[in-house]
């Protein structure tokens, strides 16, 4: 029921108030899971469940409850610090932040917080880093099931620091973080092949407006 309601959210992403009202209920019905969890511990395993607090804090996220869903994956990143879809969603909790106005947030999304500590958070950039060389080894079955987070990560990390330079205070500070942001772009180009058409088009019309914004 939890993941008919989270499909039916993500499916209506372009109505606010019906995806905020499927991703309430997901996250409702998330919560039961893990309330139910507690009473019955042999109503569900341990890693099951860590995927239903990762659901829940994407719920929260959609739904503008950063607080909730930074509290959920802290504790999760504790427990599963390698994990990069725990990493992803931190990141975009910052991301989703900084897009509303919290210019510092956006630092954090692509800079990470606490690096090199426990709970550390690697955002957008240390995630292409390494995703980056996850997929070096060549092997088919690893670009099959990371190639998406790859160009997603790289993707975000440029977007992050245009959005970050278009909020800063001076042109010298607004050229600065635009040019960074061209050249991840034009990084991931010259170290990728065969990159899918469409993950290309969006490169591509992201590379547009940097140059746009530069003038």
């Amino acid at each position: 029921i939890a993941e008919t309601y989270y499909g039916l959210a993500q499916s209506s992403l372009d109505n606010a108030s019906e995806s905020k009202t499927y991703f309430e209920r997901a996250a409702s019905t998330y919560v039961s899971i893990l309330d139910r969890a507690k009473k019955d511990k042999a109503f569900s395993d341990k890693d099951r469940l860590a995927g239903v607090r990762l659901r829940l804090a994407n719920c929260k996220r959609r739904q503008g409850e950063f607080e909730e869903a930074d509290k959920l994956l802290k504790a999760l990143i504790v427990e599963r610090p390698r994990a990069a879809d725990v990493q992803f969603e931190a990141a975009y909790v910052y991301f989703d932040q900084g897009l509303v106005g919290k210019t510092d947030f956006l630092k954090k999304a692509v800079d990470g917080v606490n690096r090199g500590q426990k709970g550390e958070v690697w955002g957008w950039t240390e995630l292409s880093t390494r995703l980056q060389r996850l997929i070096a080894d060549g092997r088919t079955e690893t670009r099959d099931r990371y190639g998406d987070k790859l160009y997603e990560a790289w993707y975000n990390a440029s977007l992050c620091r245009q959005k970050l330079g278009q909020a800063q205070p001076t042109t010298a500070k607004k050229q600065a973080e635009l040019e960074i942001s061209k050249s991840v772009i034009e990084t991931f180009v010259r170290i990728t092949v065969d990159i899918p058409d469409d993950w290309w088009k969006k490169f591509d019309r992201l590379y547009r407006q940097i140059q746009s914004d530069l003038g």
